[in-house]
């Protein structure tokens, strides 16, 4: 608990001590009752506020703790009063490093043994990982002299992931959807290629055993799987330092609303090119989960990170919870990083190279996964529209020159249109 004084006391206080230099001038009883009162005044208030803010009990909580940016979250606000007075006023301050929340609020004449509490709705308009608090609780005396103020800290914390559109197409470069050569080796994933039987172990899953050898045999036999010998996919997102740039945001005061006027329309992406390209990494990656492919990811933020190809909804959301952390903030520029993954990688494999450069870089990366037997597949920020210096129009004729399939997203636009019509005009 700490207790501030507030200008009021500072008033009183300045009162009380012309009225003591009043006593000392005239020795006038008076002023000598006016000095007991105003100091047993502030004894009182001192200890007023101090019981304002005692026996409160407090919790905040979220219904969600991953979420989507542009997505409303909803916290749940308790306060309650254990003890036997009744607390006039009391002022709920957030200070989380949460962008636009809007938990602060006043509330007023909570009475003994009484349960308050309130929701909090805030837009979520930035990637990361952030805390539901600390919380701080203020009160004051009646007088307006002290305001106590009492923390809670932090118990529960939200994943803000990138924004994701649904895709209906993305482009397969041909000759490779199916196909690949056959790895012989053994997952406990169910894929379409069954290796053989045996004898069923605690922790197999029902819809694996096969019923005939089972009959045949009179004990449960499961099946085995090996590994889709189809190609993997895999995502580099170029998180160079100096790549990308944020345009200066302009600030607008956020308004508290009614829950059902919120909705995901009113939600723009910040002018920030990296914002677009994790946003992008994240709907290419979600499009092939959910097409059954084995995606991987790679990129050289604040540190190196690759993630194996897999399948599942486990890994779409690995993915997006590092998306949802990383930051441009790496030294590594985007040849390099395919240079040092590229010898790894399954021959025929898809490549989604993104990038907000018009340099050589991207066009020797292209260049490389071609020699290697990969596909690339290039999705490029146009740097004008997020006040860059370059052009893009020159990288992109030379990529689609290649066969390489292109497009191009600038800002503001609409993410699932650029992705599905934007490479109409590969080669």
């Amino acid at each position: 608990m700490m207790i501030k004084v507030t200008r009021t006391f500072w008033v009183v206080l300045a009162l009380l001590a012309a009225v003591t230099a009043g006593y000392m001038w005239t020795r006038s009883s008076l002023f000598l009752r006016t000095i007991f009162l105003g100091i047993l005044l502030i004894l009182v208030s001192m200890v007023l506020a101090r019981v304002s803010v005692a026996s409160l009990r407090f919790s905040r909580s979220a219904r969600e703790q991953r979420l989507e940016l542009g997505k409303i979250l909803e916290e749940r606000i308790e306060i309650s009063n254990s003890g036997y007075f009744r607390k006039p006023w009391l002022e709920v301050r957030d200070c989380s490093t949460f962008p636009g929340t809007l938990t602060s609020r006043v509330l007023s004449k909570i009475g003994k043994h009484e349960l308050r509490n309130f929701s909090s709705y805030s837009l979520l308009r930035q990637r990361g990982n952030y805390h539901l608090g600390p919380t701080r609780l203020a009160a004051g005396d009646p007088f307006g002299l002290f305001e106590a103020e009492v923390e809670f800290a932090s118990t529960q914390s939200v994943l803000v992931l990138p924004y994701i559109v649904d895709l209906r197409w993305f482009p397969f470069p041909p000759g490779y959807l199916q196909g690949g050569r056959v790895f012989r080796q053994k997952t406990l994933e169910v894929t379409p290629h069954a290796a053989g039987v045996r004898e069923y172990a605690p922790g197999d899953s029902l819809n694996r055993i096969h019923w005939p050898t089972t009959a045949r045999r009179e004990r449960l036999m499961v099946k085995e799987f090996e590994k889709d010998p189809q190609a993997d996919a895999w995502i580099f997102l170029d998180a160079q330092r100096g790549t990308h740039h944020c345009i200066a945001e302009r600030t607008e005061k956020e308004k508290e609303q009614f829950w059902f006027w919120k909705t995901q329309q009113d939600f723009k992406l910040p002018e920030d090119s990296f914002e677009y390209a994790a946003s992008l990494a994240a709907s290419v990656a979600k499009y092939w989960i959910r097409n059954q492919r084995a995606v991987g990811f790679c990129a050289a933020g604040q540190r190196f990170i690759t993630l194996p190809a897999e399948r599942g909804e486990r890994q779409l959301g690995k993915i997006l919870e590092i998306l949802a952390l990383v930051d441009c903030l790496g030294k590594m520029p985007l040849f390099a990083l395919v240079e040092s993954q590229a010898p790894h990688l399954v021959k025929g494999s898809t490549v989604v190279l993104i990038t907000a450069s018009v340099g050589d870089q991207v066009l020797l990366s292209v260049d490389s996964l071609i020699r290697r037997s990969l596909k690339p597949v290039v999705i490029l920020l146009e740097p004008a529209s997020f006040e860059m210096e370059g052009d893009s129009s020159r990288l992109v004729t030379m990529i689609r020159a290649r066969g390489v399939p292109c497009a191009v997203v600038r800002c503001n636009d609409d993410l699932q249109s650029s992705l599905e019509n934007g490479f109409s005009q590969a080669v």
